[in-house]
């Protein structure tokens, strides 16, 4: 409900709608289909509670791994009609908000206990967030091929939509989903970082309980 409350305030914000239009990532017109929760942090925020209610561990690696980064890399390097502007208004407060929200909710799957990363479950990660990532890619493509939503972008499968850091990698590989699968090679040794620091952190709290 909230999240449509949202959605429905930034629809009326006729000043982010002209700056979409001039960047040619939306009509400037209401359209029920950019309403679909399918961006990246978007996903987190229905995921998370799946997640937990269920008991998956495999959902849970996709919060955890993807959108903590993810939440991350939007705050640091906001993409365009998020900078720049006055945090008053509505389109950018509920920016930050979402994503500082997954943020600590993909954070506080471990902390609480909730998750625990471990090395043999980064593979099948990597094949659940690969999966997600082209199922979204379909719809995009669905969407923008039928006409119902020409400028379906959902978690930017298919432009940047002039994302500082998506844009290094589109220089590198210029094609809609596939410069992508760069951003999933480095990964792979992040989610191994993230898990050997995990793995340290628990051993210490674990000598330091023994002491």
């Amino acid at each position: 409900m909230i999240y449509l409350i949202y959605k429905d305030e930034v629809s009326k914000d006729t000043a982010y709608a002209q700056l979409c239009l001039e960047a040619g990532t939306g009509s400037g017109e209401f359209n029920i289909a950019s309403y679909l929760p399918l961006h990246l942090c978007n996903i987190n925020l229905w995921l998370i509670p799946v997640a937990v209610l269920t008991r998956n561990k495999y959902l849970k690696s996709f919060p955890f791994y993807l959108g903590s980064i993810g939440a991350l890399m939007a705050l640091s390097s906001p993409g365009l009609g998020y900078s720049g502007y006055s945090l008053l208004l509505t389109t950018i407060w509920g920016f930050y908000i979402t994503h500082f929200g997954v943020l600590v909710a993909s954070l506080a799957l471990v902390t609480l206990g909730l998750f625990k990363p471990a090395y043999k479950l980064i593979p099948k990660s990597l094949l659940f967030i690969e999966g997600i990532n082209f199922c979204v890619f379909l719809v995009n493509m669905f969407l923008i091929y039928t006409g119902i939503y020409e400028y379906a972008n959902f978690m930017f499968s298919i432009s940047t939509s002039g994302n500082p850091i998506l844009n290094i990698f589109y220089r590198i590989l210029p094609v809609p989903f596939l410069y992508q699968n760069l951003l999933v090679v480095l990964l792979i040794p992040y989610m191994l970082i993230v898990t050997a620091l995990y793995n340290v952190v628990c051993k210490y709290l674990l000598r330091k309980n023994k002491d």
